[in-house]
């Protein structure tokens, strides 16, 4: 009887650990002010509150990140976009994964499938803007969804 409580128990517990879930972000990049180039990003930091209960010390990893831009909505302006992911945390010396073509504004990307995830893994939607000389604002906000494998 034991051996069976035991083995039920087992397998309830792995099956639990291979389950996926959803963490959905917003964030709005910087004002700009333009001389030539600038760099704007969005910061979407994860914390334990974005987790569900029990995640803490279980291996994750990506399955999927996908994302929805904004952009600075001006004339003469010519903008590009590069998402990167660090596992890690964004800190010197710690492992980072860049898309630097998304092909649009919003997508997806294979390039983070199956990377490690843990709650101090960070994403950055980096907005490089060129033009002339002025202040410039986004028209809204950036927007992620990271769907996440235990």
């Amino acid at each position: 009887m034991n051996r069976w409580f035991f083995i039920t128990t087992m397998l309830l517990a792995f099956s639990a650990q291979a389950d996926e879930f959803v963490i959905e972000k917003t964030a709005k990049p910087r004002t700009i002010r333009l001389v030539n180039e600038d760099t704007a990003a969005s910061f979407f930091q994860i914390s334990r509150a974005d987790l569900p209960p029990r995640s803490i010390g279980v291996p994750m990893q990506v399955e999927q990140l996908s994302w929805q831009t904004t952009h600075y909505p001006y004339p003469g302006i010519n903008e590009t976009i590069k998402v990167c992911y660090y596992p890690y945390g964004d800190l010197p010396q710690r492992p980072v994964i860049c898309d630097t073509q998304p092909a649009t504004p919003a997508g997806s990307s294979d390039l983070f499938k199956g990377q490690p995830f843990a709650y101090e893994s960070q994403i950055k939607i980096h907005h490089t803007v060129r033009g002339s000389r002025q202040t410039i604002s986004p028209a809204g906000h950036d927007r992620l969804t990271l769907r996440i494998s235990r």
